[in-house]
């Protein structure tokens, strides 16, 4: 089962399926992301994500639109220079793989289906 959370609280739980995931499986989502200020500076660090080559960092002024492509690191800390000011800032850190990932589900016997390709 698949349980899904809106950001009202609101739960939706699937059907019962089988799901596999490739152990050779793109980089997930970055985790303990946490900002602080330093300065004039805002300071964002989070976890390392396994396979990942790069974050791209994606801000905003609203929490859940608006998002642009901001600047992207290689390491597990990213510095937004002179960002303090009276603006509330909503940051995005995407995790990214730059090797060919292949998208695909499985039938109930296990054989892969394939769905999209995507570079």
């Amino acid at each position: 089962k698949v349980k899904a959370t809106d950001t009202w609280g609101e739960v939706t739980w699937s059907p019962t399926w089988r799901f596999y995931v490739d152990p050779e499986a793109g980089p997930r989502p970055v985790h303990d992301l946490i900002a602080t200020v330093s300065g004039n500076d805002i300071v964002l660090t989070w976890s390392e994500v396994a396979g990942a080559d790069r974050y791209d960092i994606y801000k905003s002024d609203q929490p859940d639109a608006g998002f642009t492509l901001y600047g992207n690191t290689i390491n597990l800390t990213y510095t937004d220079i002179d960002a303090v000011d009276d603006v509330v800032k909503y940051y995005r850190v995407v995790a990214v793989d730059n090797d060919l990932v292949v998208d695909y589900w499985r039938d109930l016997d296990g054989n892969p289906i394939p769905r999209h390709r995507q570079e």
